[in-house]
């Protein structure tokens, strides 16, 4: 799950959750591509420059995976653009190790500010006790653009439900659109 609604705001899970997988047999899955696809990150970037809302939790991990062989088809790299992903195979063992790059599909003035707030929240998680954190730490209100939230504690599909009050919170109905 890369990508939810919100109350009309899209919801953009950023780290290993944009791979996206097939399964390839009852007891095996193969990666197939990663999110955004070409034709979504232009409607993505054409909606945000138009004044769409969205926000994106980030990953409080490196967004990078370890996969059997068998899991990415040779065809796999076809048709990616090359900076989508860093593959480093280990031919011997049998596995290939991935890194999704943070924020690769926002305009590069985004996706720095992204990396700049993902680096503040790392520094917060690190130096402040666990207690007084909240679940999701939550950019200020940029001049335009997404709005970047950064998790404390793990994030799990039960959180889901939490999205929408946050949603709310962050983007209040009675707001003006850039």
């Amino acid at each position: 799950m890369s990508e939810l609604v919100v109350n009309g705001v899209t919801v953009v899970f950023e780290g290993v959750s944009r791979l996206v997988w097939q399964r390839a047999a009852p007891d095996r899955w193969t990666l197939v591509g990663v999110w955004p696809s070409r034709e979504r990150r232009r409607t993505l970037r054409a909606a945000m420059d138009s004044g769409e809302q969205a926000l994106v939790v980030l990953s409080g991990d490196r967004a990078a995976s370890t996969l059997f062989s068998e899991e990415l088809p040779e065809s796999f790299a076809q048709g990616l653009p090359e900076e989508c992903l860093t593959l480093r195979p280990d031919l011997q063992a049998g596995m290939i190790d991935i890194e999704v790059p943070p924020l690769d599909w926002l305009p590069e003035e985004h996706r720095t500010r992204g990396l700049r707030f993902a680096d503040w929240a790392r520094h917060q998680v690190a130096t402040l006790p666990a207690l007084v954190l909240p679940h999701l730490l939550v950019e200020d209100e940029p001049r335009r653009g997404p709005r970047f939230a950064f998790p404390t504690r793990p994030v799990t599909r039960a959180h889901v439900g939490l999205l929408e009050p946050l949603v709310r919170r962050v983007f209040p109905e009675d707001r003006p659109s850039p």
